[in-house]
């Protein structure tokens, strides 16, 4: 098998299975179904964000969010995961919102709320294009309120209009969204955006989904412009001292966004200087350095690539996907010895990880070291999923052939 093909079949396993097809009506049989899973996978994030997923549906709230938090554990990057954690508290109810401070100090209550939006900002940090099946569980109230003035939840503040014209089609739209329609959500966004008067000042939360609903429909130029409005808008309300507290990240989030659809659109320029200007705003926005250390190795910068990888690294040292991500850049220059390293280096964070021992396995077989593919091919065995059975049966065909 040559190199391209192998790690072709590698980032068949790297990549998270799409959540996307999530449906509810999940009987109580299926919900023991994934229940099962998670026994039968039990390090495996997908199969426990899909069991919170149904745990959620059934109503068990608290057992949800212990199901969230697990596959966050095992995988920290797991967008899906963290957008349920941040949303999970809308989704319980009005009355469990109201109860809540009669429960808990205040002290409590804002550290619960600044969790919340951490782990929203994070889903939207580590994809973009995040699997939105958690909001299925959100009222619309809540997804798109109908009051004015300056409102915020899960951590994403905007600021929203009583006026019709905006928040019925935003409203509509956004739950087209969640349940999976981008394509009429789209549509109808883009025809209530054509009947703009041109004094007339589009509302946040318009904005938002909008930009969502371009980015998921190929619509990347739209959505860089709604990400860069945002941006703008969240700059001149930190000069003029508006900003909400619970949402101190927004304005790095927004420029992290402009910055990947400007270079899903094909604008490179632009991209790295949003990317840029969001480490300015925020320094620890490890996905920057990532994002900008893809540009790179995508247009042949290889030195530059790998210095972003390490400036990711050095900001969020106990993520071991940076690591992976570090190695595999290494691997693909050629460099398999410091690709070994940097994969061992994420194998001795997360060793459960199938990704990290499947690309250590690839780097000791190119290294022709036995030891060391025996050890990651056991690992992988121990740890893979049921889904990877081909992909763990290639790498045990591949020891095989070594001399």
């Amino acid at each position: 098998m040559s190199k391209r093909v192998w790690l072709a079949v590698l980032w068949s396993v790297a990549a998270t299975p799409a959540s996307a097809q999530w449906r509810q009506g999940l009987s109580d049989r299926g919900l023991d179904s994934l229940r099962q899973t998670t026994l039968r996978d039990s390090v495996d994030a997908e199969a426990q964000f899909r069991y919170g997923m149904g745990l959620w549906e059934k109503r068990r709230y608290d057992a949800a969010d212990t199901a969230f938090r697990r596959a966050v554990t095992l995988q920290p990057t797991h967008a899906g995961a963290h957008l349920a954690l941040g949303v999970l508290p809308y989704g319980r109810g009005d009355r469990y919102l109201f109860d809540l401070p009669r429960r808990v100090s205040a002290d409590s209550l804002e550290r619960f709320f600044n969790d919340a939006s951490r782990h929203s900002r994070d889903a939207f940090l580590y994809d973009p294009t995040v699997d939105l099946a958690p909001l299925r569980f959100v009222p619309d109230e809540r997804l798109v309120p109908d009051n004015s003035g300056m409102t915020c939840f899960g951590g994403l503040c905007f600021r929203t209009v009583t006026d019709r014209k905006w928040w019925r089609p935003t409203r509509t739209a956004a739950r087209l969204l969640v349940d999976g329609h981008a394509d009429s959500a789209y549509a109808l966004l883009k025809a209530a955006l054509a009947k703009r008067r041109t004094d007339e000042i589009v509302p946040d939360d318009f904005i938002w989904y909008f930009a969502l609903v371009a980015d998921r429909t190929g619509h990347p130029v739209e959505a860089a412009n709604g990400f860069r409005e945002l941006a703008q808008r969240a700059t001149r309300r930190e000069s003029e001292r508006q900003v909400i507290s619970v949402s101190p990240r927004s304005r790095a989030m927004y420029l992290l966004l402009y910055g990947m659809a400007s270079d899903r659109a094909g604008d490179v320029a632009v991209a790295r200087a949003a990317l840029r200007e969001a480490l300015i705003a925020d320094l620890t926005l490890f996905q920057a350095h990532s994002r900008l250390a893809d540009i790179a190795e995508a247009r042949g910068e290889t030195d530059e690539a790998i210095t972003e990888r390490r400036s990711a690294i050095a900001i969020a040292p106990e993520l071991a996907r940076l690591e992976v991500d570090l190695g595999i850049s290494l691997l693909q220059m050629g460099r398999t010895a410091d690709a070994r390293d940097a994969f061992a280096a994420s194998a001795s964070r997360a060793p459960w990880d199938p990704v990290t021992q499947l690309f250590l396995f690839q780097a000791a077989i190119t290294l022709q070291d036995r030891p060391l593919a025996e050890r990651s091919l056991t690992a992988l065995e121990l740890y893979a999923p049921l889904r990877n059975r081909e992909q763990v049966a290639e790498a045990r065909r591949r020891l095989g052939e070594l001399p």
